[in-house]
C-alpha cells in the first residue's frame, strides 16, 4: 500500500512538472513566490522556527519590520526554488541564458594537482542549479544529496540532476565514497550549512555554535584535497550569477583537533558572510543551532583508508 501511495504522489509530482514548464519562466517566478508567500502562512512550525534563527543570528541588529521581511523572502524564496528546480530541463538546454558562471579556472586549476576537488555549498540561492550548471562546465561533478523517502520522485529527482552528467552520492556511506572520489580526482559537492550529528564538530555560525560536518576540512587536511567555495545570486533579470570563489587556504597550527575546527570555522565564516549580504536567499526554516547533542568528527580511519 505504501509503495502504491508513493507512486500516486510521483505521478502528481510529473504532472505538477509538466504543467509547470508550460509557464512563462517569469510568470512561473510570480506564481512561486506566491506559493512561498502561502507556505509562510501555513507552515507555523516552521515560520516559528524561521523567526527564532533570524533574531539569533542578527540578535539585535534588526527591527521587527526587518525580520519579518527576511522571513517572508526565506519562504517566498522557497517557492521559487521549487518552481526552478522543477525548471531544470528546460535551463540545462539553454544554461548560457539562465546562468552566467564565473571562477571556473580555480576548479580546473586544482584538478592539475591531481588530489580531487570538494566544492563548499550552502542552502543559498538554488543550490540543485549549482550542481546541475557545475557539471554542464564539463567538470566530473558529484553532490552528496539525502535520499528522499519516495523512491519513485527521488529517482526522477536523480535523472534531472543528471541531465548535464552530474551524479549523485547518497549521504548514507557519503564519507567513504567521497574519499574514493577524491582519489580519481573528482569534484564533489557537500552542503555544509545544516545540522549535522555524526562526522561533526561545532564552530560558531552568527555567533553561535553549529554542529557541522567535519569532512571537507579532514580531507583537506589529511589529503590534500582542495576546498573551494560555491555560491550562486539571483539577480533582477536572467541570468543569474555563479561564483567558484578562490580556493581556502589550508590552516595548520600543529594540533590535529584545532586544525579541524579552524579550517571548518573558515568555510561556515564564507556561508555566514554571504547570509548577510542576502539573508532572503538562505533557508531559515532548519533547526541550525541544537544544544546538548554530542557531535564527533571521528573520520580518521576512514580518510586514512
Amino acid at each position: 500500500m505504501k509503495l502504491f501511495i508513493y507512486y500516486l504522489q510521483y505521478l502528481f509530482f510529473r504532472l505538477v512538472c509538466v504543467v509547470v514548464r508550460l509557464i512563462p519562466f517569469s510568470v512561473g517566478l510570480l506564481a512561486a513566490r506566491a506559493v512561498g508567500r502561502f507556505l509562510y502562512y501555513a507552515l507555523g512550525d516552521y515560520r516559528k522556527v524561521a523567526f527564532q534563527n533570524v533574531r539569533a543570528a542578527f540578535n539585535g541588529e534588526k527591527q521587527d519590520s526587518e525580520i519579518k521581511q527576511i522571513v517572508q523572502g526565506s519562504f517566498d524564496r522557497l517557492g521559487v526554488f521549487g518552481f526552478e528546480f522543477m525548471w531544470i530541463p528546460k535551463m540545462a538546454q539553454r544554461l548560457d541564458h539562465y546562468i552566467r558562471v564565473e571562477g571556473t579556472e580555480h576548479v580546473r586549476r586544482a584538478l592539475k594537482r591531481g588530489q580531487g576537488v570538494v566544492l563548499i555549498v550552502s542552502h543559498f540561492g538554488n543550490w540543485e542549479w549549482m550542481a546541475v550548471a557545475t557539471a554542464a562546465e564539463g567538470l566530473p561533478m558529484h553532490a552528496v544529496a539525502r535520499p528522499l523517502r519516495n523512491p519513485f520522485i527521488y529517482g526522477y529527482v536523480k535523472r534531472l540532476r543528471g541531465l548535464r552528467g552530474l551524479k549523485s552520492v547518497s549521504k548514507r556511506g557519503a564519507v567513504r565514497e567521497a574519499i574514493k572520489l577524491v582519489r580519481r580526482n573528482q569534484v564533489v559537492a557537500i552542503l555544509i550549512d545544516q545540522h549535522e550529528r555524526h562526522g561533526s564538530v561545532r564552530v560558531p555560525f552568527f555567533g553561535h555554535d553549529a554542529s557541522t560536518p567535519s569532512l571537507p576540512a579532514i580531507l583537506a587536511i589529511r589529503r590534500n584535497v582542495t576546498v573551494i567555495p560555491l555560491f550562486l545570486y539571483r539577480e533582477k533579470r536572467l541570468p543569474y550569477r555563479m561564483v567558484f570563489y578562490e580556493p581556502f587556504q589550508v590552516i595548520e597550527t600543529g594540533n590535529y583537533e584545532r586544525d579541524i575546527f579552524e579550517n571548518t570555522k573558515q568555510y561556515v565564516q564564507a556561508i555566514e558572510r554571504e547570509v548577510k549580504r542576502r539573508p532572503v536567499e538562505w533557508l531559515w526554516m532548519h533547526r541550525r543551532w541544537r544544544d546538548g547533542e554530542p557531535c564527533t568528527h571521528d573520520l580518521t580511519t576512514a580518510v586514512r583508508g
